[in-house]
């Protein structure tokens, strides 16, 4: 559960480095740093949900909720990478949005990873679900 929290701790203190970097680039170029942002964001977003959906179809495991979310996530994710990549004035438009969905994809993720725990029986999956739950509720 250790390693667990410290892999959350490590997510959210890159997340913030990256949303501070940008909110420097905004405050100085505006619309085109957006946009080059955007683009980069899109292109990674796809390759993410890329691999989930490739992953999906590589598992040699049953086919349980959890590895079903991961399926729906790379969907999600590829979808919106795509359109922010091709896009990228139209993404800004509905950025509120776009973020929304990425916290709900990454509440899906974490809720994957706490069934994950909830099998491998840690004695204290339930922060994990919580945190999950929390982020898809932030998320929607």
């Amino acid at each position: 559960m250790n390693a667990f929290l410290h892999q959350k701790r490590v997510s959210a203190l890159l997340i913030a480095v990256i949303t501070i970097g940008c909110g420097i680039l905004f405050l100085f170029y505006g619309v085109e740093a957006a946009a080059v942002i955007c683009r980069f964001a899109g292109i990674l977003l796809a390759l993410i949900g890329a691999f989930y959906i490739f992953s999906f179809f590589i598992a040699k495991a049953e086919r349980l909720l959890s590895t079903w979310g991961g399926l729906l996530a790379g969907i999600l994710c590829f979808a919106a990478g795509i359109w922010m990549a091709v896009r990228p004035l139209s993404a800004i438009q509905y950025m509120q949005y776009v973020i929304a969905i990425v916290v709900l994809l990454h509440g899906i993720i974490d809720l994957q990873a706490s069934f994950h725990l909830i099998r491998s029986r840690v004695s204290l999956w339930i922060y994990a679900l919580i945190f999950s739950i929390v982020t898809m509720g932030l998320g929607v």
